[in-house]
């Protein structure tokens, strides 16, 4: 944990052994390129990123995505805890 550099948000090892389970909703990208796309609002699915232990090669990468409802029950998919610091504090 923490032995390669971190990625432009500041997260370290953002590809680990499990999918990860996102606060956006899911929606299919848009046409035009776009830098950081956050999901709408809302709906019924919500966004997991980067692929597990159990996936191939082609899904573990953080463009890797899929939808699943909140409900939706794996030992493929875990949390990222994250915040944010106020201020620059540390």
């Amino acid at each position: 944990m923490g032995q390669k550099a971190p990625n432009a948000w500041g997260l370290h090892d953002t590809l680990c052994n499990v999918w990860e389970w996102f606060w956006d909703s899911y929606a299919p990208y848009a046409r035009q390129p776009a830098v950081d796309p956050a999901g709408p609002e809302a709906g019924t699915g919500r966004v997991w990123r980067g692929g597990s232990f159990r996936d191939d090669a082609r899904m573990l990468r953080v463009a890797g995505r899929a939808e699943y409802g909140p409900s939706y029950a794996s030992n493929k998919v875990g949390l990222r805890v994250c915040r944010s610091l106020i201020g620059g504090a540390r």
